[in-house]
């Protein structure tokens, strides 16, 4: 049942980039009913346990009221990134994530990598996406969008990875691991939707003064939440996080820099050591 839930809150993501249902005069989102269903599963699957339900309900409330409310909008914006923070680092209580990978080494000389299935990242992700991050609006859009992304994401990729081999963090090891489809669709939804949604759509935006310093900013946050892999690694991470921001600040559309994060990510788990050398 577990599974059913994410797989509702996965449609609820996509669901942020279909058009309202328009009843009479009104023009209802889709993604909030897929939400309710998927909430409503991972409460009967155990995924998701009654003590959640305040900080979730919290996390609405300011959330709506960040875009909505006639007052008061910059301590809501700040307060629903604070509880964002919060759900991403799972310091709030109630949820009981399944793991997916469980200190599975991807080759023979990696590290062990566990990755969960994050209902509290996930559901984070969501709201910011839908409440703070500019999206595609017209298919036409899309089309303008590619010669970007596609040279960021190559200019990343590279940069990212190949000092990765410069500093002996990696190896070239091509592979193709039978849950790698699992792993990139939940990096996909779960991890790069959620973390540019925040790095980028509430953060990078909003930051005051010259546009090159919010870029460098969100680039330099990004890369220290890294840090408790290693300063090395922070370091490779800041590289992302300053494509990724380029991207975004060039485009002014979410999903550039969820392309170039999920592209650099799913080169580096299918082509190379994941996450990491052991001796490293």
């Amino acid at each position: 049942m577990s599974h059913g839930a994410f797989a509702l809150l996965a449609l609820a993501i996509a669901a942020v980039w279909l058009p309202p249902l328009h009843v009479r005069e009104h023009a209802w989102p889709l993604w909030p009913l897929a939400f309710a269903a998927a909430l409503a599963v991972a409460l009967a699957g155990g995924v998701v346990h009654g003590t959640a339900l305040p900080a979730l309900a919290a996390f609405a409330v300011v959330t709506w009221a960040a875009v909505a409310a006639p007052w008061g909008r910059t301590l809501f914006v700040a307060l629903s990134g604070l509880l964002a923070v919060a759900l991403s680092i799972h310091v709030l209580p109630g949820f009981d994530n399944p793991k997916v990978f469980d200190a599975e080494r991807l080759t023979p000389d990696a590290l062990p990598f566990t990755q969960y299935l994050n209902f509290d990242k996930g559901t984070a992700g969501l709201f910011l996406l839908a409440a703070f991050a500019p999206r595609v609006r017209r298919w036409r859009e899309t089309a303008e969008l590619a010669s970007p992304v596609a040279l960021a994401a190559t200019v990343t990729t590279t940069a990212v990875l190949g000092l990765a081999l410069a500093l002996g963090l990696v190896h070239a090891a091509p592979h193709w691991h039978p849950l790698a489809p699992a792993f990139l669709a939940i990096n996909l939804l779960f991890t790069c939707v959620a973390e540019e949604a925040f790095f980028r759509g509430l953060l990078q935006r909003r930051l005051p003064g010259p546009r090159p310093l919010a870029v460098a900013v969100s680039a330099a946050l990004f890369g220290l939440v890294h840090l408790p892999a290693g300063v090395t690694y922070a370091a490779l991470a800041t590289v992302l996080g300053l494509g990724c921001a380029l991207v975004f600040e060039r485009t002014r559309r979410i999903e550039s820099a969820i392309a170039v994060h999920f592209t650099v990510n799913a080169v580096h788990f299918v082509g190379f050591t994941y996450p990491m050398l052991a001796s490293a």
